[in-house]
């Protein structure tokens, strides 16, 4: 009896994770439409009043007094970062980039798409210190977008590049954290400082000591942010510094990393990100003209965004490639990977929040410039990944839909492909392939268009290796497609002409030879 191919827990994670960012990518679009609207129309005002509410927090002597849009930058943005904290931890523990071949590929892509961007934009505000602030701001990617375009094309995007994709966005998110902390802190308080590094190593060290309720980190995080809050390194920072304590396994075989990443994903993919959007993406477009559009840090950040990043991505992965550093994953064009590295420009949430930092103490000179920069290449890279996307990856065919039965079936379609096929899957595999070669034109069981055409008994008897599985999986992927024609009656007249000559030529010979015998008879 076979059991069902069960999911891993990374597939699963991954899954769940691509479900959560690219719903919480068309949350984040209306967002910022409905700020958009609320800062063109009569409810401007009222918009930019609620920005600037003033939300005061007293305990004793100590007092944290801010507008409501800090309130969101500082306080619910630290959650975001807390929840990244813990995606890249699990990550390089035991994820996607759990080995160092695993890591180089997207880390390449990740160093091009952060140097290139920002090189676009300091050649077009060189000369201007205050705009040369904002070189950060095309380096970052927005991943609930990115997911969000790209789960547009469902079956048709290979797991591989799904993979790269959210690899390559760890990367960029750890990039920012580092950009944030090194270059866009200032006015440092000493005693602060003090204060903070003390709750850190408390975190530290109740994660030697085995601690796993996720309580005591999350306490020991608000101490952490309100000293960062204080000190002058951005506040944002404390949510990645305790996400790196929380343990990720516990003695009775669970894991609090995981419990919490899975209890924040959905608050921050549908209400966190989306609130931010709101009261960030506010742009009044009444007196914006072409001098607007024009201006340095305006074409600096669109094209940082439109064409740094997809420019970096690609020139960085092929010069690994050529220099045999990397190898492109199976089943992955250099296509697709164009059409990801333009969804990586797609830097709206993460570059609206690097624009603030950046220009908080500009006067405001630079913040209309840097939302429409950052709008208008967020937009057009969008529009370009898409029509790459739809290019490279081609028509969705019907034989994919025909892989297997459900969920199970696609995914021990997917694990076969990667060479991780088991003996309960393999029986699967087996009436897959029978059933593909019927449809095939002159195609049997035996036939020769797939490497290694000898496995066909052994993966019927359900005893085939991986490496024999994944060489007929790929077979069946590049093995034409076209049912056979149907035989007309002049076709059928014609195939059977031959027998039907032999058959009149047998009949004359008899009939010759037997009216020469009775001639010759007396």
């Amino acid at each position: 009896m076979n059991r069902p191919a069960q999911s891993s827990p990374i597939g699963s994670a991954l899954r769940e994770f691509i479900r959560l960012e690219g719903a919480g990518g068309l949350l984040l679009l209306a967002a910022a439409v409905a700020a958009l609207i609320a800062a063109n129309t009569p409810l401007a005002k009222a918009y930019a009043g609620l920005l600037d509410t003033t939300v005061a927090v007293q305990v004793g002597a100590l007092v944290i007094k801010k507008p409501l849009l800090l309130w969101v930058n500082d306080g619910l943005m630290a959650v975001f970062f807390f929840l990244i904290g813990l995606e890249v931890k699990r990550e390089f523990v035991e994820g996607e980039l759990a080995s160092a071949n695993q890591v180089v590929l997207p880390g390449l892509g990740a160093l091009g798409g952060m140097a290139v961007p920002a090189a676009v934009y300091a050649a077009l505000n060189w000369g201007d210190s205050v705009a040369l602030d904002g070189w950060g701001i095309p380096v970052a990617t927005d991943i609930a977008f990115a997911l969000a375009l790209v789960g547009v094309f469902g079956r048709r995007v290979p797991t591989a590049l799904m993979v790269f994709l959210l690899s390559l966005a760890i990367f960029d998110d750890l990039a920012a954290i580092a950009i944030i902390a090194v270059f866009y802190s200032a006015d440092l308080s000493l005693e602060a400082l003090l204060v903070g590094v003390v709750a850190l190593g408390v975190g530290l060290s109740l994660n030697r000591l085995g601690v796993t309720r996720t309580t005591t980190y999350v306490l020991v995080g608000v101490v952490l942010w309100v000293a960062m809050l204080k000190s002058g390194v951005h506040a944002t920072l404390a949510g990645v510094l305790i996400a790196f304590c929380v343990p990720l396994r516990a003695p009775e075989g669970r894991s609090p990393l995981k419990e919490l990443e899975h209890d924040l994903h959905a608050p921050v993919a549908y209400a966190i990100l989306p609130v931010f959007a709101f009261v960030n993406a506010g742009l009044a477009l009444g007196g914006i003209g072409l001098q607007d559009v024009l201006h340095p840090v305006t074409l600096g950040i669109a094209a940082g965004l439109f064409l740094g990043k997809p420019i970096g991505i690609v020139v960085f992965v092929g010069i690994g490639v050529l220099l045999k550093v990397v190898t492109l994953p199976r089943g992955v064009t250099w296509g697709q990977i164009l059409g990801v590295a333009w969804a990586c420009g797609i830097g709206f949430t993460m570059s609206l929040f690097i624009a603030g930092l950046a220009f908080e103490h500009g006067g405001g000179a630079y913040f209309a410039g840097d939302r429409l920069g950052i709008l208008i290449g967020s937009g057009a890279s969008a529009v370009a990944a898409w029509l790459v996307l739809h290019w490279s990856l081609g028509p969705p065919r019907a034989g994919n839909r025909r892989a297997g039965t459900g969920a199970d079936g696609r995914e021990s379609e997917l694990r076969l492909r990667q060479g991780e096929g088991t003996p309960e899957s393999v029986p699967r595999l087996a009436r897959i392939l029978v059933r593909e070669c019927r449809r095939l034109q002159g195609a049997t069981a035996t036939g020769r268009w797939w490497r290694g055409g000898g496995s066909a008994r052994p993966l019927s008897a359900g005893d085939g290796g991986p490496s024999s599985v994944r060489a007929l999986v790929e077979g069946l992927a590049i093995a034409p497609r076209r049912a056979p024609r149907p035989r007309s009656l002049w076709r059928r007249w014609a195939e059977a002409r031959p027998t039907a000559w032999r058959s009149a030529a047998t009949a004359w010979r008899r009939f010759s030879r037997s009216t020469t015998r009775k001639a010759r008879s007396p």
